[in-house]
């Protein structure tokens, strides 16, 4: 496959990437209605965990899920930072805060990115980088800011906080994601750190809400166990191999710009789907999102990272 090829492959990725994160943060919104933050993201991630241990199996690909020992603290790591902290940080964050706001204050993934680019040596940074950057931050803030103006009613300090670690966990876990798959195939980091996300969860999920997995567990609607199933498998496996595919061949930033493209997908749905008339604010909002990764992505040329050994044929 040509250079040019696996760019247009990769940028597939990060939309379809971006399509399952979009549905996710929506089945967030059900689910955590009623299942506790920490054991919605536990639930979630075994069930994600198990699909992808499935479909490795199933496909004849249990050597390339082989794993050196020394490796797997640091994709433990990673799992707590893109997985652990996201989940539950916006779970937690979605009960307490607006939609909006949330969506606002973690579109600031790409920002923290940049900067860990600049303070790790790990990433050029450009001026179309930060222009790209700040087109789409700016972009999903016209989207998602709501029409009377007044984004503080509801808002909650430690909310913004938690949401706030999340991007920044999100951003720094893209990075040490990138130095494992240039060791790694991208189906191994997925099942690993999906893994470790789901062990780590687990105690947490125990010990917090153990009333609730012995009794209040066993009435889920039908609605809500459709949610965490769906949250696992599209919002999970899925999404977690799209994510490490796309990290193996571009840039993180360059990755996670395409995490604000969430608002305009929902909108777009709600346009497409539902019959809702497109407003002025979703054309000026989506312009600027979609421009902002343009020019993220128009300099430098894309990073292609080759990854020698496990690679999936």
């Amino acid at each position: 496959m040509t250079r040019t090829a696996k760019e247009f492959v990769a940028l597939l990725a990060c939309l379809g990437a971006a399509l399952c994160a979009s549905m996710s943060t929506l089945l967030l919104k059900v689910a955590v209605k009623e299942v506790p933050p920490v054991s919605l993201g536990c639930l979630r991630y075994l069930v994600g965990t198990g699909c992808l241990l499935a479909c490795g199996m199933a496909m004849g690909r249990a050597k390339v899920m082989r794993l050196s020992a020394r490796d797997l603290p640091s994709l433990a790591f990673v799992g707590l930072m893109t997985f652990c902290l996201t989940t539950v940080g916006l779970a937690y964050a979605l009960t307490k805060s607006p939609v909006a706001r949330v969506s606002i204050l973690f579109a600031t993934t790409p920002l923290w990115s940049l900067g860990l680019g600049i303070l790790l040596r790990a990433e050029p940074i450009s001026l179309r980088k930060l222009l790209g950057a700040a087109a789409t931050l700016a972009g999903v803030i016209v989207l998602v800011w709501p029409s009377n103006g007044d984004l503080a009613v509801s808002g909650d300090l430690v909310a913004d906080a938690v949401v706030l670690a999340a991007a920044f966990g999100m951003a720094l876990g893209g990075f040490l994601q990138k130095r494992a798959l240039t060791r790694y195939a991208p189906f191994t980091v997925a099942v690993y750190r999906m893994a470790s996300a789901a062990v780590l969860l687990l105690p947490a999920a125990i010990a917090t809400d153990w009333d609730y997995l012995t009794a209040t567990a066993r009435a889920l609607t039908s609605s809500t166990i459709t949610a965490i199933v769906l949250l696992g498998t599209l919002g999970g496996a899925l999404m977690s191999l799209l994510w490490s595919y796309s990290f193996s061949k571009l840039s993180p930033t360059q990755v996670l710009m395409f995490m604000n493209l969430q608002p305009v997908i929902t909108a777009g749905v709600a346009v497409f789907a539902f019959g809702e008339h497109p407003t002025v604010r979703l054309v000026l909002g989506g312009a600027a999102v979609l421009g902002g990764i343009g020019v993220a992505l128009a300099a430098p040329r894309l990073t292609v990272i080759a990854v020698p050994s496990q690679r999936l044929p």
